[in-house]
């Protein structure tokens, strides 16, 4: 039980949010708040300066700060004055908070960082007419016959709605001859509005190497997306992913368990997670240690979630597998409540691979067999006096 406590603790200076967005006024003025985690429970002091495109616009309201080990978290917030222009796209500025070890001597004036955690201002500045800011082209590999998806964020970043945009995806052989096409929905965009393109493609094919070129329309303008990506060979298999335990603004342990069906062992495998809001920015980028795989093995990789400052609702997560040179991307949603985090594939085949719904039965299970154990020991006591007697 001791162990069990022990390794739930993780030590770390935090930030959250890791991102706010703002959308350009001219000559506005803003109050950003964000805040500082001390899960190392200790006294520290930190210091706070500003970098980036903004970081003459910005003022701090605390620039030295002494937190306390009672102190789990402390509010900071800085205001900003937005100018009357600004170049059209993302302006980013960055608020970094660096501990300050204590000087040897009082004469030590020497300023030295132990830990740094950044916290980002970007504005989005649009750009006049239309105008649509393409993200990469996603693909989540399948077995041979299994459904490939393609999915392109979008955002409009001009000044006016786009009532068209789409995009059309052509799956082209090792030797560029045509394999299939796929369109993607059409659908529109507000005015700083951000959506995914998504379609699905059944890999009837031989397993090897293919190209996926995405032609993304909008309004009369397109644009280009290309990826190469593989049906077949090295596959690895999420079978699922459980957190169990879960409290909102603790440190979630995401256990992700991973199925090798390949004949051979992958060697060195991680995965990342990043998790972002549903207006498209980081809340926490995640990565885990490394594990071989034993052909046709199961095992578990963890990743430890920070909480704290997250509101409830829903998350996007882009859960990244690497080895062996090769990277296997999948697309999932997360909702979170305060006892529960329920996880699932984007795809049109989405199934829920994590939920929290027999907390309260292994809870209840977990009293009743220390409250067992402490009726043993309690009979044990007394027919020893007993005997003794």
């Amino acid at each position: 039980m001791v162990l069990v406590l022990l390794s739930a603790s993780v030590a770390a200076l935090g930030v959250t949010p890791g991102r706010t967005t703002l959308d350009y006024t001219s000559n506005s003025h803003h109050t950003v708040n964000f805040n500082i985690v001390n899960d190392q429970h200790k006294d520290m002091k930190l210091f706070l300066f500003v970098t980036g495109d903004l970081n003459k616009s910005i003022a701090l309201s605390e620039q030295l700060i002494d937190m306390k080990a009672k102190d789990m978290t402390k509010e900071i917030s800085y205001t900003v004055h937005l100018p009357a222009s600004m170049k059209p796209g993302k302006s980013s500025t960055s608020i970094t908070i660096m501990e300050i070890p204590n000087s040897p001597s009082p004469s030590d004036t020497q300023i030295g960082a132990v830990v740094g955690v950044v916290t980002q201002l970007v504005v989005n500045v649009p750009y006049p007419g239309k105008y649509l800011e393409i993200g990469e082209l996603e693909v989540s590999e399948s077995e041979i016959g299994g459904v490939t998806n393609f999915i392109i964020p979008v955002t409009n970043m001009g000044k006016e709605k786009l009532l068209n945009v789409k995009a059309t995806i052509e799956i082209l052989g090792p030797t560029n001859e045509f394999i299939a096409s796929v369109d993607t929905e059409n659908i529109k965009l507000e005015k700083g509005q951000r959506q995914l393109l998504k379609a699905s493609w059944k890999a009837d094919v031989n397993p090897g190497k293919y190209f996926a070129v995405a032609t993304i329309t909008y309004d009369r303008k397109t644009d280009t997306r290309e990826k190469v990506f593989n049906v077949g060979t090295m596959d690895i298999e999420i079978e699922k992913v459980e957190t169990k335990n879960f409290k909102l603004g603790g440190i979630a342990k995401i256990d992700i368990t991973l199925k090798n069906n390949w004949n051979d062992i992958i060697k060195e495998l991680y995965g990342e997670l990043l998790i972002r809001d549903l207006e498209g920015d980081p809340v926490a980028d995640i990565k885990t240690a490394s594990v071989d795989l034993q052909p046709h093995a199961r095992q578990d990789i963890t990743a430890y979630w920070e909480t704290a400052g997250l509101k409830e609702g829903k998350y996007e997560i882009i859960l990244k597998l690497f080895f062996m040179g090769r990277t296997i991307e999948k697309h999932l949603e997360t909702i979170l409540s305060m006892n529960s985090m329920t996880t699932s594939f984007v795809s049109a085949t989405g199934q829920v691979i994590s939920s929290n719904e027999n907390n309260n039965r292994n809870t209840l299970l977990s009293i009743a067999i220390i409250i067992l154990i402490i009726m043993n020991i309690s009979w044990f006591v007394y027919f020893k006096k007993k005997m003794k007697k």
